[in-house]
């Protein structure tokens, strides 16, 4: 089930073309008329990602909403789009908006802002640099291709990328998910030709196997910073998915996160999703752990 974004509103119509941005983008919506159907809403809506908050609906019933969020659900993220008069930061008291922006700004700057909440709440930004930068290692020494990191994406809907995957899964007591490094025939081909130069014809089976030694090594480099922070865990074997035109779906506990690695114009995607993850073990920082304005973008 994907994701769904609360868009709380004086006026349906204020919040529309933002509504429609957001489906655009795999996640479900729920939009609320005022404080009492949003907390409603807020205590029964499963993943619940995001509260964005139109200042129309008034300044008092607008604090009071934060409020009442905020003491029940500390960590939900909340997103104030400000009114034309602006209802004064201090009023909130000790509960506040994560973000407020003003009422007329751009498509790009609210989801900007957006999914810097959403990244904050799904994946802790020490773990984006270090699936980015150890993923980067790997690819580096072992398969000697020095790939590009591209912007790291979070990725709402649960369809694979690529042709050719290679889906490692693996589990422990504090977390549990999958790896999933994917890429053309053609790409895999020639970084396999890169390492073997006396191979000339390389078959989807070998590009496979290869994409496959490529997420086994990337998950033990990975499984190091988590074992370094208390989070062991173990891998299964390794599943293999080829093909054209074939959409393969999986069921999963929220949006994955894609890190890009480009070379020349080919693309090779490293996919990590988590089901479950010890956020307290991390020991995370407040607020300031995550992954900075313009990093992050949706696929």
């Amino acid at each position: 089930m994907n994701s769904y974004i609360l868009l709380v509103h004086s006026n349906s119509g204020t919040l529309s073309p933002l509504a429609g941005d957001l489906e655009a983008l795999g996640f479900r919506i729920q939009q609320a008329s005022g404080g009492e159907n949003a907390l409603d809403l807020v205590a029964h809506i499963p993943l619940l990602a995001l509260v964005v908050l139109d200042g129309e609906i008034g300044g008092k019933e607008l604090v009071y909403l934060v409020t009442a969020i905020k003491k029940v659900h500390p960590d939900l993220p909340i997103l104030l789009l400000k009114p034309a008069q602006d209802v004064g930061t201090g009023r909130f008291g000790e509960f506040m908006p994560d973000v407020i922006l003003d009422a007329g700004a751009g498509a790009g700057e609210i989801r900007d802002r957006a999914e810097r909440l959403l990244c904050q709440k799904l994946y802790p930004g020490e773990v984006v640099e270090t699936i980015q930068s150890r993923s980067r290692t790997v690819l580096w020494e072992a398969f000697k291709s020095d790939l590009k990191p591209g912007a790291p994406c979070l990725r709402a809907n649960r369809n694979m990328l690529g042709p050719i995957c290679a889906i490692l899964s693996f589990c422990g007591p504090g977390i549990a998910g999958r790896l999933v490094v994917s890429g053309t025939h053609e790409h895999l081909a020639a970084i396999y030709r890169r390492i073997i130069p006396d191979v000339s014809d390389v078959s989807i089976d070998a590009a496979e196997d290869l994409a496959g030694e490529m997420a086994n090594q990337i998950v033990g480099r990975i499984k190091e910073y988590f074992v370094s922070r208390g989070i062991g865990f173990e891998l299964a074997s390794p599943v293999f998915l080829s093909g054209a035109d074939v959409e393969v779906r999986y069921k999963a506990g929220r949006p994955s996160l894609v890190i890009p690695f480009h070379e020349s114009e080919d693309t090779l995607f490293v996919q990590f999703c988590v089901d479950r993850l010890d956020r307290e073990a991390l020991g995370e920082a407040e607020g300031e752990n995550v992954a900075s304005g313009g990093s992050i973008v949706f696929l």
